[in-house]
């Protein structure tokens, strides 16, 4: 990069910081490149030198505008700096260049973008999945030991409140109930714990339902 020094001051912080070979260059240019892979890039630079104070100079040389790191489609135009985006009608090399990025990229476009959208469904998937499997994994970290002699009911019940004296009736939920969920065990054979939802409107009695269950059916 060409540094232009003003007659009092030389050239500017932020200029030094962008030229060529500069720490803060190199930085951007490695926080840059593993993003890469998600966008379509054409890197153009300028192939004829600009003319300034009596000394001719690339504004943004080759190796800047276009890293040989970086592996995307690269071309320079015949043009400065300034007339590199300046075309002259439809006929203008550098806009056919250009225009043929842009066609392609906009073909390729809608085909890419599902591509990505269904990757996108499965890593949401994958993690959903994973996240459920590591919660229902660690219910089993704090669950006892079972012996070959235990008895075969729950003796672990903690019910945090009692249910409502108000509350009465379910006895035929509560019988459904009991046949889904089968002898009251530690674990079942697979070591697997059973599962019920209950489900209903808010006030409908879902709370109390459970509360009054796991009262009837807790250790004498």
């Amino acid at each position: 990069m060409f540094l232009r020094e003003t007659e009092n001051s030389g050239p500017s912080q932020s200029m030094i910081s962008l030229a060529t070979g500069s720490p803060m260059l190199d930085e951007i240019n490695d926080q840059f490149a593993p993003l890469m892979g998600n966008f379509s890039i054409f890197n153009f630079w300028e192939s004829i030198r600009t003319y300034h104070n009596g000394h001719r100079f690339y504004v943004v040389e080759q190796e800047s505008a276009a890293p040989a790191c970086y592996d995307v489609e690269k071309c320079g135009l015949l043009a400065t700096h300034s007339s590199m985006t300046k075309f002259e009608g439809l006929s203008d090399r550098k806009f056919m260049v250009v225009l043929e990025a842009l066609s392609r990229y906009c073909r390729l476009s809608p085909a890419l973008i599902q591509m990505r959208q269904q990757q996108e469904a499965e890593s949401v998937k994958h993690r959903r999945q994973q996240a459920a499997d590591e919660l229902y994994q660690s219910q089993f970290q704090y669950l006892p030991n079972v012996d070959a002699g235990s008895p075969s009911y729950n003796q672990w019940s903690l019910i945090p409140r009692k249910s409502s004296t108000y509350f009465t009736g379910r006895q035929k939920h509560a019988q459904e109930l009991r046949g889904m969920l089968g002898t009251i065990r530690r674990y079942d054979s697979r070591g697997i714990p059973k599962v019920v939802v209950i489900y209903g409107l808010g006030g409908s009695g879902k709370t109390q339902f459970c509360l009054k269950y796991a009262e009837d059916n807790k250790p004498k």
